[in-house]
């Protein structure tokens, strides 16, 4: 049977605008200015951190610890606020349902995927997508 893996932010959810968002939020608390351009370049092409921008500035590596668990509370935060489903995607699972099988990659932690689905309408789904 043939199988398609989807990904998870910016296919299924549009998350990764949140991710930059709580990302520069946090980098802005240590002087760090992140323009959308450096976190396409440095998260996205190169799957590097942007916190590297904060350790060139010489932020110590317990300060950088800190910033990115305060990152992750914003994110979740931001994730938990409404639903972030791309638009037609829960149709495109619903129509491929029975038809292949359906598995979703991510980079995402478990919690943060659990919050973005929350209020996905994606939940219906679950049990294509992980089933």
């Amino acid at each position: 049977m043939f199988t398609i893996l989807w990904d998870n932010d910016g296919v299924l959810v549009d998350t990764e605008g949140l991710y930059f968002q709580a990302t520069q939020t946090v980098l802005e608390t240590v002087s760090v200015d992140l323009t959308i351009e450096q976190f396409k370049e440095i998260s996205l092409r190169r799957g590097e951190s942007t916190f590297a921008l904060a350790v060139q500035n010489g932020i110590p590596a317990a300060e950088i610890s800190r910033l990115r668990a305060e990152r992750d509370r914003i994110y979740a935060e931001l994730l938990g606020s409404h639903s972030w489903v791309i638009n037609g995607a829960e149709e495109v699972l619903w129509s491929l349902h029975g038809q292949v099988r359906m598995g979703v990659v991510t980079s995402s932690r478990r919690a943060h995927f659990d919050i973005a689905h929350a209020k996905s309408g994606l939940v219906l789904c679950q049990s294509l997508i992980f089933g």
